[in-house]
């Protein structure tokens, strides 16, 4: 009689909670994300509907069996690339639309609708999500950062559900769920805007501004213009457009820039550069790629951030190694690993290795990656680095830049349209993978 009187306590717990009765407080009302990692007993409802029969805590270890649970592999939208770090919960309560554009996106405030319990997928994309409610129809978020999708899944008490790799990607579009509003500018010296195909967005989430595609791009010094071929038709607008409008900028999540090999650029200015870290400092994510370093010296609060060599290494093959001294550079060393891009030491090696970046100010920056040096070419500085912004010690921080110097060793063209332009380049490609998904992950 207890057992049974505990059983429904619980599922009266889970039940007030999905169908929204907010007064209830009891077992399974995790506060916060970390408290909800350690989870309540679930297993007490069947979607929107309650059932006092399960309990994966009490009767399933009764019964000499495993917890109910579901597992899977997080892929990014193409399916075929696994992704760590990626929040896996089933929620209790609708979860609340993400907010659009420059916001702060910290890490206690990511995972809404009051999850139950919660996981992350290991470095090689991997998660096991136990003590699930059994039945029909459960809830089921996948998501980092604006990148979110929403799936039901029936489960079997006391057992596992394996799910597909269709099931557990992220989404393509935005029909399938939440991507984030990124700006890309093409320059000419790589074709970063390629990767929005490689890491599987659909054709159809990519436009120009004005548009209705999640990746809109913009004309810098590389490609202008759409494939006759493509979904997209016409010019992209003009980058100046992008870094002179402040309410611009706010639209977009994330803005990535495109290494346009050009140092100094006329067109960047301490006008502009201020532009870009005020959207930073607004929570808005930022990418430069190799020479767009550039814009961190033109204003003060990024200023000393880093030191860059004037022309830097040559472009050749080349190695980088992983910095594995803290816990999310070993789970990328690992990462890199398992997806055939680096050795078990955590090295990566690549056809086109370059190194523009002679220091990183170790208190105000994390350093993800640094070149080695060979006997030809003395160049040992850090390959890719972030740091949350606003910089400023006193201030909370909402934003995050991220620098690399690992780019396509295809050089873009303002003849060649998108995307008659794009080709594959192997490790390089996936580590501008991680470089994307890290951008959209959220600030502690």
């Amino acid at each position: 009689m207890r057992a049974a009187l505990v059983i429904s306590t619980l599922a009266l717990a889970a039940c007030n909670q999905i169908l929204g009765n907010s007064s209830f407080t009891g077992p399974g009302d995790p506060a916060v994300e970390d408290a909800a990692l350690d989870g309540a007993p679930a297993d007490a409802c069947r979607g929107t509907t309650c059932a006092a029969a399960v309990d994966a805590s009490t009767v399933c270890e009764q019964m000499g069996k495993p917890a109910t649970s579901i597992s899977g592999t997080v892929y990014a939208p193409n399916g075929t690339v696994p992704l760590p770090d990626v929040a896996i919960y089933v929620p209790t309560t609708a979860v609340a639309p993400i907010a659009a554009g420059a916001s702060c996106h910290r890490c206690g405030d990511e995972l809404t609708g009051n999850p139950l319990v919660v996981t992350r997928s290991g470095a090689d994309g991997t998660f096991r999500l136990d003590h699930v409610p059994a039945g029909a129809d459960v809830p089921v978020v996948i998501q980092i950062g604006p990148w979110r999708r929403q799936i039901r899944v029936d489960t079997t008490a006391c057992a596992d559900t394996a799910l597909p790799a269709a099931q557990t990607r992220l989404p393509r579009n935005h029909g399938e769920g939440d991507l984030p509003r990124i700006a890309l500018v093409a320059n000419y010296a790589d074709t970063l805007e390629c990767m929005m195909r490689t890491i599987g967005v659909d054709d159809a989430e990519i436009t120009t501004h004005p548009g209705s595609g999640r990746v809109q791009l913009y004309a810098g010094s590389g490609a202008a213009a759409f494939a006759s071929s493509f979904p997209t038709h016409g010019a992209f607008a003009k980058a100046e457009t992008l870094f002179s409008t402040p309410d611009l900028l706010d639209d977009y999540d994330q803005v990535l820039l495109g290494c346009s090999d050009v140092i100094p650029k006329p067109e960047r200015t301490a006008a502009l550069a201020k532009n870009l870290a005020d959207y930073a400092d607004r929570g808005g994510r930022l990418l430069l790629v190799h020479r767009e370093s550039e814009w961190l010296d033109l204003d003060p609060r990024w200023d000393k951030l880093g030191t860059f060599y004037e022309f830097g290494r040559d472009p050749g093959p080349g190695t980088i190694a992983i910095d594995q001294s803290f816990p999310a550079g070993q789970r990328l060393a690992q990462w890199l690993h398992v997806t055939g891009a680096a050795g078990a030491d955590g090295t990566v090696k690549l056809d086109d290795a370059r190194s523009t970046c002679m220091s990183a100010d170790d208190l105000r920056t994390r350093t993800w990656a640094t070149i080695v040096p060979t006997p030809e070419q003395d160049f040992h500085g850090p390959v890719m680095f972030t740091f949350e912004t606003p910089i400023a010690a006193s201030a909370t921080p909402c934003g995050r830049v991220a620098f690399t110097d690992v780019q396509q060793s295809h050089k873009g063209s303002d003849t060649v349209a998108f995307p008659d332009e794009c080709s594959e380049h192997g490790p390089q490609d996936l580590l501008l993978t991680f470089s994307i998904f890290q951008l959209s992950s959220c600030v502690p």
